[in-house]
């Protein structure tokens, strides 16, 4: 009896030891699938690029007024995960100015609606995901929030905790 319960433990040990072998290939597989996730966000100590843009309210607004810490924002009507960074942000704003860039145009419904949603907290523009402003901070992903001083990316991240304390 002894002796089959000892063949008993190594095979469940042998078996344990394929299945983790396994899931750390499958998980390398498919890691080399997706091409490693999105670009990462840039680096703290990284200047903003040049940019202007025009608020809803008209009036324009460039990365030079970015000295004083800034909180700035990109957003999506159709992202679930900026609609809790929006929860959040209306829940308890940010105790610094917010520049907030919404995916989208005022033909847009829903975007609009992020829009008068933000004006609230923060000053708001549009953004095609291709113009001046989007290019002056890359962001990679919705949302993407930056904390700015003096022109340079203090904190960036998809999550406004990370941002913002």
């Amino acid at each position: 009896m002894s002796i089959a319960l000892v063949l008993l433990v190594v095979v469940v040990a042998v078996n344990l030891l394929l299945t983790l072998a396994l899931v750390t290939r499958v998980r390398t597989l498919q890691t080399m699938v997706i091409g490693g996730g999105p670009e990462p966000l840039p680096a703290p100590g990284t200047p903003v690029g040049t940019f202007a843009a025009t608020t809803a309210d008209g009036k324009l607004v460039t990365d030079t007024e970015l000295r004083d810490p800034t909180l700035v924002g990109f957003f999506s009507p159709d992202c679930d995960w900026c609609e809790k960074a929006r929860v959040a942000l209306l829940a308890s704003p940010p105790a610094m100015p917010m520049l907030a860039f919404v995916r989208g145009n005022d033909n847009d419904e829903k975007a609009r609606a992020l829009k008068s949603s933000l004006e609230g907290v923060a000053r708001v523009a549009y953004t095609d995901g291709d113009d001046p402003a989007y290019r002056a901070f890359r962001p990679t992903g919705w949302p993407s929030l930056f904390l700015v001083k003096d022109g340079l990316i203090a904190a960036a991240s998809h999550e406004l905790g990370e941002v913002v304390s």
